[in-house]
Formats: structure tokens, sequence, C-alpha cells
């Protein structure tokens, strides 16, 4: 009887407990609640954030396709001109500093050309001593002519006097011959008598003729002697004067191996070597960049397997070596044009007239030519529109190296996921 009582009390006795137990909860209300933390809250906000950044960008943003190239930006479709020196040796000196206006045609180095300056102090000493020696032969021409004209002019004298006399008895002789023959008719003259005196007198002009004929030997054996020592002095003459061409071939050698010009007129952009720099034939030591107001653009070289996806009006993402792109992003670009075949190393030489450049750019393959213009800002410090931002606090000149990104083509985000995500669930297309 007990124990059936107290079974059937035990379930009331529980029910009034717990019944209890929710009536007096109410006395505990200030008992701390546990709850999630802030920074918990705040990580989950964020990741929300995130995510929906996410999937925003996935939507709306796009993922672009680069063609990567290299380049040099240039002005009026060329780049500066190189100033290169036309002999090999070392330098002597740079007659200007970078940044500096020159004139066409002026002094930007000098070279030293010892093996020419060593030719041409050879030259001159050679000249110098042959110079000596033509005077003294001169002098000593001029001693032998006085003396031969000496003894000729004693040997005329001589002849002369011959002559005279000669003359003197040739009509003494020809007197007697006419009288010989007027008493010869009448018998009054031996005819030997006659014929010694005829003979006399054929004698005497057969003088006369001979001292006139040594007189005239005489004359031709000084203007013979006059000649010889006149040809001698001349072909001493003509070697000094061979001699002193060769001088001014040297000089002029010298002058124009030794100075460096400048080919245009322009700015000093670069100087690539120092005093003292041993140099070569057509090696560049500096380049030369035109004033004025110019138009500026990107020459860039890309490669063949790529570039056939490049099209005129593309945009181009310019990183110029000389700025960080994390920093200041890159210049605003777009393809003015692209060659359709590989260019060759004369056609960019052409172009750039600078053999190192053209070498570096070119590479060891045929890559096609990029025409890339350039947006020009007047209110940014280096001059041009940049994609972010205003770029860095300092100009971009003429002959900087860059990278070039042309964007060929822009992919939404998600259409890269979806692929993917149907490999992995296994969904097909």
């Amino acid at each position: 009887m007990d124990t059936g009582k107290s079974g059937s009390a035990q379930p009331s006795s529980l029910f009034r407990g717990s019944a209890l137990e929710r009536l007096r909860s109410s006395d505990h209300i200030d008992h701390r609640a546990r709850l999630i933390p802030a920074a918990m809250r705040v990580m989950t906000l964020a990741a929300a954030v995130v995510l929906a950044a996410v999937l925003a960008w996935s939507v709306l943003g796009s993922v672009p396709t680069r063609v990567t190239g290299q380049g040099i930006m240039v002005d009026d479709g060329e780049g500066a001109y190189a100033v290169q020196p036309v002999t090999s040796g070392p330098i002597l000196e740079i007659l200007v500093k970078r940044g500096a206006q020159v004139a066409a045609g002026a002094m930007i180095a000098r070279i030293e050309q010892a093996s020419l300056e060593a030719q041409l102090g050879g030259a001159a000493a050679r000249a110098a001593i042959l110079q000596d020696h033509l005077a003294r032969l001169k002098a000593a021409h001029a001693a032998d002519i006085e003396k031969t004209d000496d003894t000729a002019g004693r040997q005329q004298a001589a002849i002369d006097q011959q002559i005279a006399a000669g003359k003197a008895r040739a009509v003494r002789l020809t007197q007697v011959v006419a009288d010989d023959d007027a008493m010869l008719t009448k018998g009054l003259v031996n005819r030997t008598q006659a014929l010694n005196n005829r003979q006399q007198l054929d004698q005497t002009l057969l003088d006369i003729a001979n001292a006139e004929v040594r007189k005239v030997e005489v004359e031709a054996s000084l203007a013979q002697k006059r000649d010889e020592l006149a040809r001698r002095e001349r072909e001493k003459q003509a070697e000094i004067e061979a001699i002193q061409a060769d001088i001014a071939r040297l000089r002029t050698e010298l002058a124009v191996g030794s100075a460096v010009k400048a080919p245009i007129g322009g700015i000093i952009e670069d100087i690539r070597v120092g005093r003292g720099d041993v140099v070569s034939s057509g090696m560049v030591i500096a380049t030369i960049g035109q004033t004025g107001e110019r138009r500026y653009e990107i020459v860039a070289m890309i490669g063949h397997d790529m570039a056939k996806r490049v099209q005129p009006g593309m945009d181009v993402q310019v990183r110029p070596a000389t700025v960080k792109k994390e920093q200041y992003g890159s210049m605003r670009g777009r393809v003015a044009s692209i060659t359709d075949r590989g260019v060759s190393t004369e056609e960019l030489q052409a172009v750039l007239r600078n053999l190192e450049l053209t070498k570096s750019l070119m590479g060891n393959g045929s890559p096609l030519l990029a025409r890339i213009e350039l947006f020009g800002d007047p209110n940014t410090a280096s001059g041009f529109a940049w994609w972010t931002g205003d770029g860095p606090p300092f100009r971009i000149t003429r002959g900087t190296r860059v990278t070039v990104d042309v964007i060929v083509d822009e992919t939404r985000p998600l259409a890269l996921i979806m692929p993917a995500l149907r490999k992995l669930l296994g969904v097909d297309a």
C-alpha cells in the first residue's frame, strides 16, 4: 500500500520541481549571459564583406590578358642621335656635361691618337731635314753656277777674240784673194801663191765658224748645267712637297680622328665614357636629343609568338624602368601600329640609331615592332597620364627603357572560376 503511494508520488514531485525551477528563473537575471565575442563578430563581418566583394568582382570585374614586350621612349618616331668617334684610342677629355645644350658640329670629346701623332712628328722631322738639305743644295748650286758662269765667261771672251781676229784676217785675205784674181789674169802673180792665199781665207772662215760653234757649245753647256742643278732642286722640292702633303693628310686625320663632334644640335642626354677610357670606331660615347616641342611614343619589340594578338587601338600599360610599379603604377598608352612581320636589326637601327640598344631590344629572334602612343598630361610631374594616380614626382624623358603590357583581352573572373567549379562538382558544361 505504501509502495503504491510512493510510486505514484514520484512523478508528481518531479513535475512540481521542474515547474518550480522555471518559476524561479527570474531569480537568475543577475547572472552573466554567454554572448559571441566582439572580435569574432568583427571577423565575421569582415569575412562577409570580403566574400561580397569577391562575389561582386567575380561578376562585375575583369582579368586582363597581357602581351609583354620591351621598348624605349623616343620622340617624333626616332631615338636619340648617337655620338660616335671615327677612330680608336683613349679619351683625353670630355668637353660637355649631361644636360648641356650643344650646336651641330660642337666638340664633344677629344681622343688621343698616339700613332698619328708619332707619324706626324716623324714626317715633320723628315720635312725639316729635307728643307735643310735643299737650302744647302741651292747654296752649293749657286756657287757652282757662279764658278761655271765665270769659266764660261772667260771661254766666251776668248772665243769672241778669236772670232774678231778671224774676221779681221778674213777681211784682209778676201782683199788679197780679190787682188790675186785680178793680177792672175794679167800674169802678174803666181797661180800657186794665189791658191795658197785662197786656202788661207777658207781656213780663216772655217776657224771663225768653229769658234762660233764653240761659243754656242759653251752657252749650251752652261744652260745644261743650270738645268741639271734646277732638276736636282725640283726633285728635292717634290720630295719635300710629298712629305708636306703627307703632313697635311696626317693633320687632317688627327683633327678629324681626335675630335668627336655633335652630329646635330640638341641636349646631351647621356655620356657613357670618361677620361682615360679606350673607345673604338663607331662606339656610342654619348647621345643627343633634339630640343623643341616633340611628340613622344614608345618603340617596342614584341615576341613573334604573341604579337599576332596585338592590334592597333589596344590599351597598353607602360612601365618605365625608372619607376616602381608598386608605388606609381604604369603610364597610359595605346597601340598606334604594329608590323605584320619581324623586323631586322638594320631596320630597327635605322629608327634608334644606337647599335647597342638595337641589339639589346632585338634579342635572338625576329620580333615585331609596335609603336605605342602615349597620353600627355600637363598636370603631372612626369608630363604623361597614368592609369592610377599622378605618377612619380619627376619627368619621364626620351631614351627611358620601358616594359609594355598590351591588354589583348579581358575576361570576367566568374568565367574563369566556373570551369574549375564544374570540374570539381562533376557537372557537365
